[in-house]
């Protein structure tokens, strides 16, 4: 009887230390989860800034002046039959290198593990 004991206590205790370890696995691998979804929140965080401040430059009175002059655009009022067709003859650059700077850190940010 005192051996079956032994072992019946020996194995409670192996399952209740295994329990303890897989909480423990558990705990630590969903830190690593949640610090990962952190540090994409956090560029996102970054790039929603980044692009807000862009959004108010190009919106800024100063900054549409300087491009008024710069494209050589006359502001007047239009009379009621007059219609504005829209100039080809100059090519505005495409601020591409934003878009794509975007898709490379959301792309890093996913893919690191």
């Amino acid at each position: 009887m005192r051996v079956t004991t032994g072992w019946s206590l020996l194995a409670l205790g192996t399952v209740a230390a295994l329990i303890v370890i897989h909480q423990h696995v558990w705990l630590v691998r969903q830190s690593y989860r949640l610090n990962e979804r952190r540090a994409v929140r956090d560029t996102l965080q970054e790039q929603v800034t980044y692009l807000a401040y862009d959004v108010m430059r190009l919106k800024a009175p100063n900054h549409l002046k300087a491009q008024l002059t710069t494209y050589d655009v006359e502001l007047t009022t239009p009379r009621a039959t007059t219609s504005v067709a829209p100039v080809r003859d100059r090519e505005v650059p495409e601020r591409r290198w934003t878009s794509q700077l975007l898709h490379v850190m959301t792309a890093e940010a996913i893919a690191e593990p």
